[in-house]
């Protein structure tokens, strides 16, 4: 089973799957430019159901920011504003209840984020996360240009069996069931704007 990232036409086709929004996945932190801003977006997916909190600490480990406790059915997301903010590093961090923690670190220059930006409209590989456990098939991404996105399932002969135009969210994640499908190969194509992702899987 893999993701890759490529371009392919759309065909229509009839719902064939219960969809959820859910945000069930290991624990990742990101930070990134939002979109022509001089804004920060910072997202944490939760560890599995688990209730967790995310926090912003500087160099000294002073405490700038702290979410509070965040049920583990939601993805957080949230935009900053680090005008404020004096230049230097800082480390944004999930913690769980299970004790597991994901940090990551981000600089602020000027009082903005100080970081490489991807070239506007080209959505970098990992800011998609399509995986499966048992008969679910789980999708998961940080829209930080504010695309609107599409969802399609098809099988190895290209029969659609799920297609969904989803519109411009900061982030989406949502689970497939696909317990009913029979046994074979099948095809998840997900949108961002102009770049397509595909991941494959197995009945």
């Amino acid at each position: 089973m893999n993701v890759r990232k490529g371009m392919k036409s759309w065909l229509l086709g009839a719902a064939a799957f219960v969809v959820s929004v859910s945000a069930v996945a290991d624990g990742n932190v990101s930070v990134l430019p939002y979109l022509n801003t001089g804004y920060t977006l910072i997202s944490a997916v939760p560890v599995a159901s688990d209730v967790y909190s995310v926090s912003i600490t500087g160099d000294s480990g002073d405490l700038i920011y702290s979410s509070g406790r965040i049920s583990g059915s939601e993805v957080y997301s949230k935009l900053f504003d680090f005008s404020q903010l004096s230049d230097g590093h800082y480390t944004v961090r999930l913690k769980g209840k299970s004790s597991d923690v994901y940090e990551t670190s981000f600089a602020v220059k000027d009082g903005a984020l100080n970081a490489g930006v991807s070239k506007e409209g080209v959505v970098p590989a990992e800011d998609v996360k399509i995986w499966s456990k048992d008969d679910v098939v789980f999708i998961s991404h940080i829209n930080r240009f504010g695309n609107n996105m599409k969802v399609m399932i098809q099988d190895r002969y290209g029969v659609v069996l799920y297609n969904a135009r989803i519109p411009a969210e900061l982030t989406y994640s949502a689970k497939f069931n696909v317990a009913t499908l029979p046994k074979g190969e099948y095809i998840v194509s997900f949108v961002s704007g102009k770049d397509v992702f595909n991941y494959e899987f197995e009945k």
